[in-house]
This record gives structure tokens, sequence and C-alpha cells, in this order.
């Protein structure tokens, strides 16, 4: 399960949960809430996702940097 699904179970679960209770401020809370988790599960699908071969490349090259700045170190 991806994280955008989780985040849309997490709102529908907030908004039966409201329906539920009388307290007008619980309510209202947990609507909010719901509005948030939806909001962040769209930010997720709108995201185009990082490929997993990137990340990596990454580490490597700030390795490769810290490898090369240390060498210039020990060689001065």
């Amino acid at each position: 399960m991806d994280e955008a699904e989780n985040l849309r179970r997490q709102a529908k679960r907030a908004l039966r949960l409201a329906e539920a209770i009388l307290d007008q401020q619980t309510i209202q809370a947990l609507t909010a809430h719901a509005a948030t988790l939806l909001e962040r599960a769209q930010s997720l699908e709108q995201t185009p996702p990082v490929l997993s071969d990137q990340q990596p490349q990454q580490q490597q090259q700030g390795h490769d940097d810290w490898s090369v700045a240390s060498s210039r170190k020990s060689n001065d």
C-alpha cells in the first residue's frame, strides 16, 4: 500500500469517527484532520516519484566529494 492510499484510509476513518461523535468541537477537529490527510494524499499523487537509482547516485556523489576533500587534506 502506498502512502497516499494510507492517508486516504486514515481520512475516511477520521470522518467515520466524526459521524459517531456528538461533540461539535471534536467533529470539527476530525473533519479538519481528514481534510489535511486528503490534501497530503493528493500532493503525493501529483508529485513525480523519485527514481530509486537516483538516491544512491546522490549518496555516492556526496561520498566521492568527501573522499576528494579528505585526500586533499592528507596531501597538504
